[in-house]
């Protein structure tokens, strides 16, 4: 079998090198920013806006601008991310089958690639929103941030550079710029701000931190649905094995319970956002492939047919604590995995 270990490693390099295309993005932002807010004039009481109605329209336009650039960097890893899955599975191929004698039309079907996934993945909804309309909310709540500065009135009288620092702060890690205070008995609570910005469930109050888990979420998602579905196209691949990258970030509960081998009905999406777990076809016999395909007959081969327990018992715990839903993330196109 080919080694398919570069392409991994190579799959993790590209999350990383979109990481830093995000943060390169925001930055730019963030510049930009600092130097309108320079402009804005403190406001009377109930309208935050009303004397600085061109510093508002030129931040919409930044805004716009942002939003441009996030939606055609998911866009644009997402298709290479599909990209790179065909190539890593052709290679796949190629190796398999350097030695056999196989007409045109199977070699056809084995290198078949289907463009009308990756279109449909650029086009679907999740939890009923396009990546348009995902990408939008994180901008709007890079705006809410913004707001909250300027009501705190920490922008009044600070340079450019100190604000553009003041507004990376707030996007990265908005719990420090909306920071605890004490109450009148001296505890710590969060301050009015904090109160107020709600994001979400499973949302970060950091647009900086949502947009890099919705584009390492999306480029994931594609490389291993990719793969997913040309192996299941591949009358040699009898499953795939799941296991924990080398340079992995120590243990996870759920990675950890998750290694082992799986059915290729089973789609495997990584197992949280930002998983970095390989999956690794396993083959048949090369005789024995040749054999089935002579006789058109793949009755007997040993495909991998169940999850594996540990991933079974960890998952329908899950379900059982009402932690996760059979439609969630962790099962998605895995329901029928836990209805026997």
């Amino acid at each position: 079998m080919p080694d398919l270990n570069f392409h991994e490693l190579q799959h993790i390099q590209k999350l990383l090198q979109q990481q830093g295309s995000l943060k390169f993005i925001f930055d730019d932002f963030v510049k930009k920013s600092g130097n309108l807010l320079t402009q804005w004039n403190d406001y009377p009481s109930g309208d935050l806006w009303s004397r600085n109605q061109g510093v508002q329209k030129a931040l919409e336009e930044e805004m716009q601008n942002l939003r441009t650039k996030l939606t055609a960097n998911i866009e644009s890893y997402t298709t290479d991310a599909w990209n790179r899955s065909h190539l890593k599975n052709d290679e796949l191929v190629d190796g398999f089958i350097k030695n056999l004698a196989l007409s045109e039309v199977v070699k056809d079907g084995l290198y078949a690639r289907n463009t009308e996934a990756l279109k449909s993945f650029l086009k679907r909804k999740v939890d009923g929103t396009t990546l348009s309309e995902r990408v939008w909310k994180i901008a709007d709540g890079a705006k809410q941030n913004i707001e909250f500065y300027l009501e705190s009135g920490l922008s009044t009288g600070r340079s450019a550079a100190l604000i553009s620092q003041d507004i990376r702060q707030l996007l990265q890690d908005p719990d420090r710029r909306f920071h605890r205070i004490r109450n009148a008995a001296g505890k710590l609570v969060p301050s009015q701000p904090m109160k107020d910005y709600k994001p979400g469930t499973g949302v970060y109050r950091s647009s900086y931190k949502n947009a890099l888990r919705l584009a390492a979420t999306n480029t994931n998602e594609m490389y291993r649905a990719t793969d997913n579905e040309r192996w299941n196209k591949l009358p040699f691949v009898t499953g795939y094995r799941v296991s924990r990258a080398t340079n992995n970030y120590g243990p996870c509960p759920i990675c950890d319970a998750m290694v082992g081998d799986y059915p290729k009905t089973y789609v495997f999406l990584g197992n949280h956002p930002f998983c970095i777990c390989k999956a690794t076809p396993i083959l048949m016999n090369e005789d024995a492939f040749i054999d089935s395909l002579v006789d058109d007959d793949f009755s007997n081969v040993k495909y991998v047919e169940d999850i594996p327990a540990n991933g079974r018992k960890y998952l329908q715990g899950l379900i059982d604590d009402k932690k996760i839903s059979v439609d969630g993330y962790l099962l998605k196109g895995n329901k029928g995995f836990f209805e026997k």
